[in-house]
């Protein structure tokens, strides 16, 4: 049912731009057939065959992507108690079923959340979990250019010598939490243990109901190796209360992360030993 998703995943050379978890095992494809929840046909075959997805990653962004799917429906409600069961997301409008609309296993229309001035409502998108899918896939997949969609297909040129240390040197920085300031930023430690100075070091930030909310970075041309700074930053405190911000590091950055990460920027500094004092 979903070989073209396949066929295009196994296509994709450039790494992360398909996060897929792959067929379901035993213990979690028992629990998919015996859910007392009522689910469609062609969402259970997906969530057995695929999993978790986060597919067509953002250009210019390390964690978004364009169309996301769950495994397992969540049960949520709104504000007013209404029940939904979240499945996925297209760019950043997540998709519920109706729990009173489905039908066992026969196709159940699908509602994306979007919000206006004043009021938020769910939009039926699609008759079913397959239409919405492929609807969704392929809005996205209109958003790269010809080019680009070739160098996707290619993958990126590895990484040069320079990006190398670049990435050595970053995975020797650490950080502290400190706690928040009195104008609700948030107080970082961060200590530069590699012996190269490198312009800039970069955090992910989510928040402690486990999405992520955006990303920050230090400029740290001036922090020398062995050296202790301390920084504060405004980590989004006009969206959300600073006590709900958990700071987390990114993964260590490849190839495909030249034009989404500060450290590897076109424009950054290039990286330099320290010199010793005679």
């Amino acid at each position: 049912m979903y070989d073209w998703l396949v066929k295009e995943i196994a296509e994709v050379k450039e790494p992360k731009f398909h996060i897929v978890d792959g067929p379901a095992n035993k213990r979690f494809r028992k629990a998919i057939e015996k859910t007392e929840l009522a689910a469609p046909k062609s969402y259970k075959r997906f969530a057995l065959e695929l999993g978790n997805c986060r597919l067509y990653r953002v250009d210019g962004s390390i964690d978004d992507y364009h169309v996301e799917v769950l495994a397992s429906m969540h049960e949520t409600e709104t504000s007013s108690g209404e029940p939904w069961l979240w499945i996925g997301a297209y760019q950043g409008h997540k998709a519920y079923f109706r729990p009173d609309l489905l039908r066992g296993s026969r196709e159940s229309p699908v509602f994306e959340w979007y919000s206006g001035p004043g009021r938020s409502y769910p939009l039926e998108v699609a008759p079913g979990f397959d239409a919405w899918l492929k609807l969704r896939c392929g809005h996205a997949r209109k958003k790269f250019f010809k080019g680009r969609w070739q160098a996707i297909l290619a993958g990126p040129e590895p990484l040069t010598p320079e990006e190398r240390a670049i990435v050595a040197a970053r995975r020797k920085f650490r950080w502290k939490l400190l706690g928040i300031a009195k104008n609700g930023n948030l107080r970082f430690q961060i200590r530069n243990g590699s012996q190269a100075i490198i312009p800039y070091f970069s955090l992910r930030l989510d928040h402690r109901d486990g999405h992520t909310v955006g990303g920050l970075v230090f400029k740290v041309i001036d922090l020398g190796p062995g050296k202790t700074q301390l920084f504060e930053q405004d980590c989004y405190k006009s969206l959300f209360d600073p006590a709900e911000i958990v700071p987390a590091n990114h993964p260590p950055p490849g190839p495909e992360d030249r034009d989404r990460c500060w450290e590897l920027s076109k424009s950054a500094p290039r990286p330099r030993r320290s010199k010793k004092r005679k």
